[in-house]
């Protein structure tokens, strides 16, 4: 009594570094198939071959002069950090914001 599609693995949402994706486009232009790729990093296909869909990240470069690969890795590697910091700040206050709240009951 299974249902049609029960064999299928749902992929999890995979996050990369800048740092992976670097060495992801380093392995596609020496040659390496998208599919194995994806299989290495457990993305997507769409993943691999989409462009940068960070916003932020575009802006920041278009604010950039004499843009190098180098600066490029700079900017998008402190972008990254940034957003994992401030992740964790926000963390931490919803938890804390949870501790210090009580439930009124009448």
């Amino acid at each position: 009594m299974s249902s049609k599609g029960s064999n299928t693995l749902k992929r999890k949402y995979v996050t990369i570094s800048v740092n992976q994706k670097l060495e992801l486009i380093r392995k596609l232009e020496a040659g390496a198939s998208v599919a194995r790729v994806c299989d290495e990093y457990g993305v997507k296909k769409q993943t691999v071959i989409e462009k940068n869909n960070s916003h932020e990240l575009r802006k920041k470069l278009l604010q950039e002069k004499n843009l190098t690969l180098d600066k490029v890795l700079d900017i998008a590697r402190a972008l990254e950090a940034a957003n994992s910091q401030a992740q964790t700040i926000e963390d931490r206050s919803h938890n804390d914001s949870q501790v210090n709240s009580f439930n009124y009951h009448q």
